[in-house]
């Protein structure tokens, strides 16, 4: 009954955030601070909480895990629809007087601790949906609480609200006194201390886990890897442009791996997908760099010849076009051996053993020949082979 109350209210959210989202930015006497591109990631990055989170909530109603995505993704998007609804009364359309402007705004300022709470509990459920320990269940009641109380404390506390609200006073204020939101540094950072602690028992429970477990960490592990890769690639162009989208892209797979993990579909995939991502991305790496390296070589080596030269260009695109095939084929070898062994070692037993079976005539000793293929590949329990006599 909650999971469904929880589908009509993220709706709902969702279709008054649009709403409110065309409204700004569709006024041609205001200039929004963010731009639709700018806003656009973060509405996405949102959504995939929500739905990904209401999925698992549906799905699997016992598993923590889609109630803490829920609570990060339908927190934001409810901080997400004040602060829209404070820059339409306050900023966009002021002479049309719409009540609560100010008071929405104030209440938007916190709206990251609900994000924070649900990120904090995902990191102490996932996989299993359960937590690792009584004593951490007290642990998440305690943070849950406290991100709340700091909610409360920046939504009630006194002077100018943040920018772009800085001209509005905060009407929600208990008190004038400047030392009110002394009290909520201290809870901030313990829960944050918490959320580091989290995150090192999951490293924990990450090594000590096994199967199909195991695959499950390797999803949040890659998505979390991919996010910490975008991170600085975005901070290089302004969290704006390219950076902007590769940040969105980052945050979009983390949500959606956990629901992979969780709801167990293609699980096992995630091996080819990391290895994949691994060697392409160090190819890309490494040709760009080529690439650039041979364009800046031309020209220091011929100087205004080559500078702006089409022709210049075109033979290194063309020679790094080129180095693509045999430049991959050995990133992908040393990948294979250095972080897939047991399969590099598998398919050089097979191609051994492909070399061999073109010259083996005696079936004795081909029958002994593939078991030991067998056992080493696959690493059965019992191999046996039968054979039909004619």
């Amino acid at each position: 009954m909650l999971a469904e109350a929880l589908c009509v209210i993220s709706a709902l959210l969702t279709v008054l955030a649009i709403v409110l989202l065309a409204l700004v930015h569709l006024d041609a006497s205001y200039e929004p601070a963010d731009s639709v591109l700018r806003s656009l990631p973060d509405v996405i990055t949102t959504l995939s909480f929500v739905v990904v989170g209401l999925i698992v909530t549906l799905k699997r109603p016992g598993n923590l895990v889609g109630w803490a995505l829920s609570l990060a993704g339908i927190g934001f998007l409810f901080g997400g629809v004040l602060g829209l609804y404070a820059e339409l009364a306050l900023l966009a359309k002021p002479e049309a007087g719409l009540p609560g402007g100010a008071a929405a705004a104030a209440l938007s300022g916190g709206s990251w601790t609900p994000l924070m709470a649900g990120v904090f509990l995902l990191l102490l459920v996932f996989p299993s949906g359960r937590f690792p320990s009584s004593r951490w269940r007290l642990v998440a009641r305690v943070v849950l609480v406290g991100f709340a109380t700091v909610w409360v404390l920046i939504s009630t506390g006194p002077g100018h609200l943040d920018p772009p609200f800085d001209a509005y006073d905060n009407p929600l204020a208990v008190t004038s006194s400047k030392g009110y939101l002394v009290a909520a540094f201290p809870i901030i950072g313990f829960c944050l201390v918490c959320v580091a602690l989290a995150a090192i028992n999951l490293l924990l429970r990450f090594r000590r886990s096994q199967g199909q477990e195991r695959q499950q960490f390797k999803w949040f592990a890659g998505s979390a890897g991919l996010l910490l890769f975008g991170l600085p690639f975005a901070a290089a162009f302004n969290y704006s442009g390219i950076g902007g989208a590769a940040m969105g892209i980052a945050l979009f797979a983390l949500p959606i791996s956990v629901g992979i993990a969780v709801l167990r579909y293609r699980l096992y995939e995630i091996d080819r997908i990391i290895n994949r991502t691994l060697v392409y991305g160090a190819v890309t790496a490494l040709l760009a760099g080529l690439y650039f390296g041979i364009v800046i070589g031309l020209q220091a080596a011929f100087g205004g010849l080559t500078r702006g030269n089409d022709l210049a260009i075109a033979g290194s695109t063309l020679a790094v076009a080129a180095l693509f095939r045999p430049v991959r084929r050995r990133i992908q070898a040393f990948v294979d051996r250095r972080f897939y062994r047991r399969r590099y070692d598998a398919q050089q037993t097979l191609d051994a053993f492909s070399a061999r079976l073109r010259d083996e005539v005696d079936l004795d000793q081909l029958g002994a020949d593939l078991g030991s293929v067998v056992h080493h590949t696959m690493q059965p329990t019992h191999v046996s082979l039968w054979l039909r006599r004619r």
